[in-house]
């Protein structure tokens, strides 16, 4: 503010007041400007300045109005409705006159809305951009700065450049586009020509649409989405799918061209059809056209073809149609070939396999007009009983179902020769070949002779010739042969049904003596040999001259006078029927050896090696040795004249033989000697732990050979043990603890020191731990023990012993124990011992440990009724400094824990009906105890509420309800009548029942208990009692009419009484003027309640204590069954819910019987 400056003025005081709220602002200044820099936008301010020297100020100027800037418009927003409009609202500003909203995006010019309110709208706003959107407010002279801009995204452009491409094999279409702005998702569309509809969905700029039916016009459009506007569709895009399958196609096969006319169903659509005929090996052959058929050619003979359809449009071809087969007519048989089997003049035919024959028949013709045919599915067929050395022609036809091959070119078969007759064989004894000859066989060009032996079917020898005779050599000694002659055209040979039969020479002897046998001065010599020999003659002659024979008509002769030591070459020969064989091949027999003699052993003591040795002899080739003792013996074999035996056993006597060996004999007697080994290893050494004297007990078992033993134990420390003694065990007292030993055991005899045993570690028995240290855990009361582990222990045993006697043990192999049972408030003595071997050590040295302090006993409590406080009591504990907490817990309420040092504590600002448990737990100045055993307190329970009463006529029983009291056990009723008499129920539900006085006036009240305290009373109720009904009701039961006669005492001034009979099934009334009348109709077996009620009584009776039974029901269904081995009869009968007893009775023919009485509701009876 600035003014001009007054005369006399010492200075200048501006005031400033806002004209909407009279809010006041001044400025002193000494020069006439003033600067007020806290004004509010958009305020009308009204403007004075006075002036002032010491004494006075000047009157105000003339006022100044002033309009602040509008106030910048708050809350904007921007509800875009995806169209052409977008709505913009604010809050109004202050000083705003009217507003100008700018929309701006990054690419292009801002778009302005101008409102005299609080709201505009754009309506050209651009798709697919993102807008910047503020508000500026407009005063008279200025406008606000621009508000906080709001973010406003516009909905999306039309996708645009749609584009698709068909899968013709699927009949899918993918779909692209160029990208829309602002879009999240794009949604393809397809229409058919016949109204099929496809839709896609993609965060891309392309997506696939399946499904499309075939043979139809598609029409694609695209439209984008950001998540909540949807752009215009896209330009459409036209795409026909591909064909639909050719159908109703058919085929026609032109056998004698093997061509196929295929024909099918035209579709509706002008489209190419493709016909298609596929081998097996993919060759295709195709025809196409614009009609329903074309004719395909070139197709091969005797192939299965598969046909198929295609339609083709201007972008795809369809799917191909259902397959059709079609087999060609079958190719002619190649490779027919004829060959005589040689066998019965069978003539066999065979050819290739003929693509497309399902069958062949084949044609033999021959000399004399001859024709025969044979048919078959396989690849040969078989002329029989033709024929012999006779030319037939041969050929072949395939056969198809619809079609034949043309004829196979012609074969020419020439059948087997014709037998040989008139064959002999002659055997000549001296070089023993056999000369065979037979006559000429017709169309034989040679001859091939076969011998065979006996059962043989593989000829021993053989020759060829182009003559009529030949000669057998090398044939089989003593061997009878079946001659065969053969006749052969070089294709076929003759059959050998014609022969004869021819017996070589005898065969040489086979000499043979037994296996097993060894020979010493004879030798029995055998044979095998022809069955047919008249004898047989054997002579033996050795290298060094000596010989000897014998001869014999049976199979075996014995050589005699035979010397030991020598080698003998036998020979045999047999005399033939005819001929004499020649010598047989020479059988080397070899008598035994010599004994040999001076057997000497040098044995060296300890060791398991002995040397044998002995003097040589004749006819040996080597020797064999022998060592023989109880459970052992070994051998060993020599060229030489000793040998070394290197697995004696110690402590065995053995027997020691030699023998001379030459080949599988031994010498005829044997050279003997004895030989003592040293003692035996000790076996089975053990040493185990005596708890006494901490003993080693040393065993084992006793060697062979052995007098006496020695053992040595040595320890780690130095200390050495030793016994000697005949037995086979030792003790050895004393061992240092824990120490580990080596222990060995040592046989000796009279000559030798036996072999020491293995060594045998032993760990003498454990020393006791050292350092144990016990603690208690006052949590749960446990006590850790723990100590250093000793030497060699595996296990330890703690023990805990209290002053009660009560003593604690824990076995343990590590070097800690927790003893989780101690008595509370006890002394306890701590010892350790180590456990090795089932021994123990002695104990350590003892230590003391006090166990935790027990908590308080007897805790009581006592409940001041009137105030609902507590006094809560226990015994005190015996240790000194001891202080107590009292643990309070109540459900839906925080816990409590007080502490003192008294014996009793009282619990005060309790409330009614609070139920909670308390616990004491005592404090020394070493543990905490465990909590008591909690004690269950009451507090005086709070009043029940809402006490209601009804009444029953007829009963006389009044019906108490109220809501229930917090903490209440049970509750009593209390009732006084007009008369002052008084009567009470007591029940733990929320409703009572108490028999009343008729007629009479009652006042009641409920109150809550718990037993030792009562709640205050509830707020009394007063009501009236029934009204008295007739008195002196009898009834009388009318069994027969199941009527019920009743009568009363007359009411005084009553003329009119209802008699009311109250059942479970409904209620029987009779009316009278009287004080009688008769209840009609009554349900059998039934109870009911009588009452008798008159015109001037208003209540509706309920029930009453007088009650009567009406007549029983008449049991129904009944039913008899008899247990013949107990003579119990089982009587059932059903009782239609009748509350009544029954009599079963059984009487027979004489009038005897019995009778039985069941309780009510049964359905059956037994009686013997």
């Amino acid at each position: 503010m600035n003014w001009n400056q007054t005369n006399g003025a010492e200075g200048y005081v501006a005031s400033v007041v806002a004209t909407s709220s009279g809010d006041q602002m001044y400025c002193n200044s000494t020069s006439p400007s003033c600067i007020l820099s806290s004004l509010k936008c958009g305020e009308s301010y009204a403007m004075q300045v006075r002036s002032y020297n010491g004494s006075c100020f000047s009157m105000p100027s003339q006022t100044l109005t002033l309009t602040e800037v509008p106030c910048v418009p708050t809350n904007v927003t921007v509800k875009s409705t995806c169209t052409n409009t977008t709505v913009v609202t604010w809050q109004a500003s202050r000083g705003a006159l009217s507003y100008m909203a700018v929309a701006m995006y990054s690419r292009g010019p801002q778009t302005q809305c101008l409102s005299n309110s609080t709201t505009c709208n754009f309506m050209d706003l651009r798709c697919g951009q993102v807008y910047n959107i503020s508000v500026m407010a407009v005063g008279n002279t200025c406008t606000s700065l621009r508000s906080q801009s709001v973010t406003l995204q516009t909905a999306p452009c039309a996708p645009t450049n749609i584009h698709s491409v068909i899968q013709c094999s699927t009949n899918a279409v993918t779909l692209s586009w160029d990208s829309s702005p602002n879009a999240v998702v794009y949604i393809g569309r397809g229409l058919g020509s016949d109204g099929h509809t496809v839709v896609c969905n993609s965060t891309t700029l392309g997506c696939q649409l399946t499904g499309l039916h075939c043979g139809q016009d598609y029409t694609f459009r695209v439209a984008a989405s950001d998540g909540t506007c949807m752009s215009p569709d896209s330009d459409i895009y036209t795409q026909p799918a591909a064909p639909c399958t050719v159908q109703a196609v058919s085929t026609l096969l032109h056998c004698d061209f093997n061509s196929l006319t295929v024909s099918w169903a035209l579709n509706a659509a002008a489209l190419n059809y493709s016909a298609l005929a596929r081998d097996a090996y993919g060759i295709a052959h195709s025809c196409t056209s614009s009609h329903s058929s074309c004719d395909i050619s070139g197709l091969q003979c005797g192939q299965n073809y598969t046909v198929t359809v295609t339609a083709t449009n201007r972008v795809c071809t369809g799917m191909e149609s259902v397959p059709q087969t079609v087999q060609t007519a079958p190719c002619m048989p190649v490779s027919v070939r004829g060959s005589a089997t040689c066998v019965n003049n069978t003539v066999k035919a065979s050819w290739d396999q003929t693509p497309g024959a399902l069958s062949y028949t084949s044609v033999l013709t021959g000399p004399g007009g001859y024709s025969r045919t044979c048919s078959t599915f396989r690849l040969s067929c078989s002329f029989s009983n033709l024929s012999c050395a006779q030319i037939y022609t041969l050929h072949v036809i395939a056969n198809a179902n619809h079609c034949n091959s043309t004829v196979s070119p012609d074969v020419v078969v020439k059948t087997e020769p014709c037998d040989p007759d008139s064959v002999l064989a002659e055997l000549q004894c001296g070089s023993g070949v056999v000369n065979v000859s037979w006559h000429t066989s017709p169309g034989a060009t040679m001859y091939t002779v076969l011998a065979y032996g006996q059962n043989q079917t593989v000829p021993s020898a053989s020759c060829l010739t182009f003559n009529t005779s030949c000669t057998l050599t090398q044939l089989q000694c003593g061997t009878v042969f079946n001659v065969k002659v053969l006749a052969s055209d070089f294709t076929c040979n003759s059959s050998s049904h014609t022969g004869t039969t021819v017996k070589t020479v005898p065969c040489p002897p086979r000499l043979q003596v037994p296996s097993q046998s060894c020979i010493n001065n004879q030798a029995l010599v055998s044979w095998t040999g022809d069955q047919d020999a008249m004898g047989v003659t054997i002579n033996a002659t050795s290298s060094l001259g000596y010989s000897a024979g014998c001869s014999s008509a049976n199979h075996s002769c014995a050589l005699q006078s035979l010397h030991c030591g020598q080698t003998y070459a036998v020979r045999g020969t047999i005399q033939g029927l005819h001929c004499d064989s020649n010598p047989s091949a020479p059988l080397s027999i070899v008598t035994v050896p010599c004994t040999p003699a001076a057997v000497s052993v040098d044995y060296i003591c300890g060791t398991s090696v002995v040397v044998l040795s002995w003097s040589e002899n004749l006819g040996r080739q080597s020797f064999f040795a022998r060592v023989d003792a109880q459970g052992h013996s070994d051998s060993c074999r020599s060229n030489q004249t000793n040998c070394t035996i290197s697995s004696l056993l110690c402590g065995h006597s053995y027997n020691v033989s030699v023998q001379a060996v030459a080949g599988q004999c031994n010498s005829s007697s044997v050279a003997n000697m004895q030989l003592q080994t040293a003692p035996c290893v000790p076996q089975n050494v053990s040493v185990s732990l005596q708890c006494a004297n901490n003993t080693a007990s040393v065993s084992w078992l006793a060697s062979p050979g052995a007098l006496g033993y020695n053992v040595t134990a040595s320890s780690d420390d130095g200390d050495v043990k030793f016994c000697h003694t005949s037995n086979t065990n030792c003790q050895l007292p004393n061992m240092h603890c824990a120490q580990t030993y080596v222990v060995v055991v040592t046989p000796f005899s009279n000559t030798c020191g036996g072999f020491q045993s293995s060594a045998v570690t032993f760990i003498a028995g454990s020393c006791p731990p050292s350092k144990v240290q016990a603690s208690l855990l006052c949590e749960n009361n446990n006590g850790s023990v723990s100590w250093l582990a000793a030497l060699g222990a595996k296990m330890y045993i703690a023990m805990m012993t209290g002053t009660d006697g009560h003593t604690h043990n824990c076995t343990t192999n590590t070097t800690s124990c927790l003893f989780l049972d101690l008595h509370c408030g006890e002394d306890y003595t701590v010892t350790v011992v180590t456990v090795e071997r089932g021994c123990q050590s002695v104990p350590s040295t003892p230590i003391r440990l006090r166990s935790a302090i027990c908590p308080p006993a007897n805790l009581s409590a006592h409940t001041f009724c009137d105030t609902n406080d507590v006094s809560v009591t226990w015994e005190p504990s015996p240790w000194s400094g001891v202080s107590y907490f009292l643990f309070s817990q109540q459900e839906g309420r925080p816990n409590s824990t007080s502490t003192t040092t008294a014996t009793s504590l009282t619990l005060t600002g309790l409330q009614c009906g609070w139920v909670f448990k308390v616990q004491v737990a005592a404090k020394d100045s070493t543990c905490m105890s465990s909590y008591s055993t909690p004690l269950q307190i009451y507090t005086a329970p709070c009043p029940p509420t809402g006490l209601a009463v009804t009444v029953s006529c007829g009963t006389n029983m009044g019906n108490f309800s109220y809501q229930r009291g917090a903490g209440a056990l049970f509750y009593v009723v209390s009732l006084l009548n007009d008369e002052g008499r008084a009567v009470s129920c007591t029940s733990n539900t929320t409703y009572c029942t108490v028999k009343l006085e008729c007629d009479h006036h009652y006042t009641a009240a409920v109150v809550s208990s718990v037993g030792s305290c009562n709640s205050t009373s509830s707020t009394t109720i007063q009501f009236n009692s029934a009204p008295c009904l007739a008195s002196n009701v009898q009834a009388h039961l009318n069994c027969s009419a199941n009527t019920l006669a009743v009568q009363w005492a007359p009411i005084s001034g009553n003329t009119s009484y209802t008699a009311v009979a109250v059942g479970k099934n409904g209620t029987h009334t009779c009316d009278s003027s009287n004080t009688s009348c008769t209840i009609q109709s009554l349900d059998c077996g039934q109870t009911y309640g009588i009452a008798v009620t008159s015109s001037s009584i208003l209540c509706h009776v309920e029930g009453s204590d007088y009650q009567v039974q009406s007549a029983p029901c008449k049991p129904q269904s009944p039913s008899v069954s008899l247990e013949c081995s107990t003579n119990i009869a089982r009587v059932t009968w059903d009782t239609r819910g009748a509350q009544q007893s029954y009599m079963v009775s059984a009487v027979n023919f004489t009038g005897r019987g019995a009778h039985f009485t069941v309780e009510k509701l049964t359905k059956s009876a037994s009686q013997e």
